[in-house]
């Protein structure tokens, strides 16, 4: 026999070996040609199987499915009233010439030199008495039924302007009116005050009134307001702040109003901050809430006639039909024990460039309650 033929026959069986040796291990793990199974011999109690046939028993944890996602469906928002839109006027073209700032430069020198060549007594004189603007915007809607109390809501009123025209965005009423709801939410996008031209826009506003343990609701929210008179925007862009009479900005305020059947009525307005401008000028401006009735005049020098007034958290007391309060002198008078009246976030009243007449943020409530609910609350205290 030749030495190769002795050397091969303990190689083959070496090989053979091994070969049993690993069959063997992978029969007894479970090991198979096709991928991994489960062992040979089920564990106690046998193995249970789903409806598809897979195993469930122990090391075998199934795979929750993911769940479906609903289809996202996007709110409808509300209807609201279009506000007016305000037309151009001649004095505020956006155009301006190579010369108009010399012309305001002129105009200041003139109106200096005129008012020094006075005589003493035109200027030491006291001021002229204010022109009587609008009519003052009241209480809102009251309906006319035996309701003991009602409350009105709106974000933006806007009176007079070339239509004269009375506009209201997002009214609220209690009890509901045809044109007006218990409540209103408004769109979620910024609101455009005007088409052509814009005189602002309005950004996350609503309106709610309610009633509740015998005391009527009434809230106005707004997350911002930009205001500008005769408007914001034109059709050539936005206007430059310097010819502007009046610019308004409020940021996150809410007025609320309550009145009671027992007791005076309250007021209340919670700001973070804004400000108010006029032809570039900052009259006020302010990070948080503000006193009772802080008003701005225009323009500030009394000795010039005044053509604007700017109140910032209004707060009026009425009588049981939504007349404003008035003194011996037949003028508005403040009553403390009022158990009915309206309050206002910012109010607007100018002259100039047109007559016109807007609040912000109003919140208006009242209560007839008894006979003598009105000075039911005079020992109660002044409205907050």
């Amino acid at each position: 026999m030749p030495p190769s033929t002795r050397t091969s026959r303990p190689r083959t069986a070496v090989v053979a070996t091994v070969a049993l040796t690993l069959s063997l291990s992978a029969l007894a793990s479970g090991a198979y040609a096709t991928g991994l199974q489960p062992p040979p011999f089920p564990p106690p109690g046998g193995i249970e199987v789903n409806e598809d046939g897979q195993p469930q028993g122990e090391g075998n944890v199934p795979v929750p499915e993911k769940p479906e996602v609903p289809e996202l469906i996007e709110p409808e928002l509300p209807d609201t009233p279009e506000l007016p839109t305000l037309p151009e006027y001649p004095g505020h073209k956006e155009a301006e010439s190579m010369f108009s700032g010399i012309t305001d430069i002129v105009h200041g020198a003139l109106d200096l030199g005129f008012g020094f060549f006075k005589p003493p007594s035109a200027r030491n004189a006291p001021p002229p008495p204010p022109q009587q603007p609008l009519p003052a915007t009241h209480w809102g809607t009251i309906s006319d039924d035996d309701t003991s109390a009602q409350a009105n809501a709106w974000t933006l009123r806007a009176r007079g302007g070339n239509a004269h025209r009375d506009a209201r965005l997002t009214e609220a009423h209690l009890p509901a009116l045809p044109d007006a709801p218990a409540a209103v939410s408004g769109a979620a996008k910024p609101l455009e005050l005007g088409k052509k031209y814009s005189f602002g826009s309005l950004h996350r506003l609503s309106t709610r009134t309610w009633m509740k343990d015998g005391s009527v609701h009434a809230e106005s929210k707004l997350g911002r307001a930009e205001l500008g008179v005769p408007y914001l925007k034109a059709p050539g862009g936005p206007v430059d702040t310097k010819r502007l009479p009046v610019l308004l900005d409020l940021r996150d305020a809410v007025t609320t109003a309550v009145a009671h059947a027992d007791r005076a009525a309250e007021f209340r307005t919670e700001i973070k901050g804004g400000r108010a401008m006029s032809f570039g000028r900052e009259l006020i401006a302010f990070d948080g809430p503000l006193k009772p009735n802080t008003s701005l005049r225009i323009p500030a020098d009394k000795k010039l006639p005044p053509w604007g007034l700017v109140t910032f958290n209004e707060q009026i007391t009425t009588d049981a039909q939504g007349h404003p309060t008035a003194g011996k002198d037949g003028r508005y008078a403040p009553e403390p024990g009022a158990g009915s009246g309206f309050a206002n976030t910012a109010h607007i009243t100018l002259l100039f460039p047109v007559a016109l007449d807007m609040t912000v943020g109003h919140a208006a409530v009242l209560h007839r309650g008894t006979a003598d609910a009105g000075k039911a609350g005079a020992d109660g205290g002044d409205a907050q």
